[in-house]
């Protein structure tokens, strides 16, 4: 009697739902993780093979959550359906992290601005402009776009960032924008926009503490040289009232 072909791969997707129940996401290669995904949007086709591709195009499974869909779709097999899932996926994390941090709560140190912006920036492949609006306790009113595009004179404007502070009764701003996929490093032009945004904000009596730069995985505060800043912190008369002196003990 001739022998039955088996098939190694069948019930391979049961298998891989029922360590993930049984172990968690830990045990997981990154390719893995992308192949489970796949399942919900490539029917009866083997993803392995995309996962492993996209890993490969994109350097990380970062990297693709992070890609826009239009560079995701040039992977062989991966159609509108699963640029949307993956996008989606980033989305939700990035709104999970951004809902811990509720209005009201206390930004006393620059780490705490940071890891806030990390989460905000997380997942966003264009450049952004942000304001962080806070009282006179560094107590958080509202983080405000401003403007999407590289950060220069013609893309932020120096008076809408005054008007939305007196129109939040801020008493202190933390300037921020990112570098997508680049390094925490400031420009010439970033170095301009501070000065003009602090000069636009000073004549409403409302006092720039930090420009902020988000890079992939790390942020830098801009203005620290302005303090002379060496691991102590700035004299009093710089920091609005309600920031500690700890703020750059990060």
């Amino acid at each position: 009697m001739a022998k039955e072909n088996i098939n190694p791969h069948k019930n391979h997707r049961e298998r891989v739902k029922t360590k993930y129940l049984n172990h968690g996401l830990d045990c997981f290669a990154d390719h893995e993780v992308l192949e489970m995904i796949l399942f919900y949007s490539v029917p009866q086709k083997d993803t392995n093979e995309m996962a492993h591709e996209l890993i490969d195009k994109f350097g990380s499974l970062r990297g693709v959550l992070e890609a826009n869909p239009d560079e995701l779709c040039e992977v062989s097999g991966i159609k509108s359906h699963s640029a949307v899932l993956l996008g989606l996926i980033r989305d939700i994390n990035r709104r999970c992290i951004l809902s811990e941090v509720r209005s009201g709560d206390t930004f006393n140190t620059v780490s705490k601005i940071g890891e806030y912006l990390l989460g905000y920036f997380s997942g966003l492949t264009h450049e952004r402009v942000c304001v962080m609006l806070f009282d006179n306790s560094m107590k958080l009113i509202e983080c405000v776009k401003v403007a999407d595009g590289s950060i220069n004179g013609a893309s932020v404007d120096y008076r809408l960032i005054a008007q939305i502070a007196l129109s939040k009764k801020a008493s202190t701003v933390v300037l921020a924008h990112n570098h997508p996929g680049g390094l925490a490093i400031p420009s010439r032009d970033d170095r301009e926009v501070t000065r003009a945004v602090e000069a636009a904000l000073s004549v409403v009596g409302v006092h720039l503490l930090e420009h902020i730069i988000v890079g992939t995985t790390n942020f830098l505060p801009t203005m620290i040289g302005k303090y002379s800043y060496v691991r102590s912190a700035p004299c009093d008369m710089q920091l609005p009232e309600g920031c500690e002196k700890g703020f750059y003990d990060i």
